[in-house]
């Protein structure tokens, strides 16, 4: 099967090289990566390929599958088509915590924070026992209410990401740069 998904998300890439790009979808360089940023390689826990072994029902390794391309369509800009592609892996698997994040992640690139938050509220719930997910729901939360403007919520969000794994980037950045905003006044 997962072979009827590989074409699926390279077909969608070859297309999308042309020079139109949708809103919120990053044109491309020559490798494929979205102009200005560099490839990062994912750490072992965000790997959603590995947590497909031998008794893994084949619907939720279809699910997985599509969710680690819709992961990839994020990655090189093309949040339009992710969201597609999530939405369907959704109807394969609603249980799928992962497609969850992902579809925040898609939405939150293309500025719909409100929707980005909806989803990420889901998949708190669903991955409430996985320290690394955790952090990462939270601290896209984060980014996700610091865009809002509501800094008093991404800030909480921040430091419950980093109480999940001190190491988030993300959520460092984040809180830092949250916690200086609060502490500027406001000039009226």
């Amino acid at each position: 099967m997962s072979s009827a998904c590989t074409p699926l998300f390279r077909d969608s890439i070859s297309l999308s090289r042309g020079t139109l790009t949708q809103p919120g979808e990053a044109p491309l360089d020559e490798a494929g990566t979205p102009e200005g940023k560099a490839q990062a390689s994912l750490p072992a826990e965000a790997s959603l390929i590995a947590k497909i072994d031998s008794r893994t029902p084949p619907q939720q390794a279809v699910s997985l599958r599509l969710t680690e391309d819709g992961r990839k369509l994020i990655d090189s800009g093309h949040n339009t088509k992710a969201l597609t592609h999530l939405e369907k892996t959704l109807a394969i698997d609603s249980n799928n915590p992962y497609v969850y994040f992902y579809l925040a992640k898609a939405h939150f690139n293309l500025a719909h924070y409100r929707q980005s938050v909806d989803f990420l509220d889901v998949a708190e719930a669903r991955l409430d026992s996985q320290s690394y997910w955790m952090a990462e729901v939270l601290s896209l939360k984060g980014e996700n209410f610091q865009a809002m403007g509501l800094l008093k919520e991404a800030n909480h969000s921040y430091a419950e990401a980093l109480r999940f794994n001190p190491k988030n980037q993300k959520a460092v950045v984040g809180l830092n740069r949250v916690q200086r905003a609060m502490e500027i006044p406001s000039i009226r």
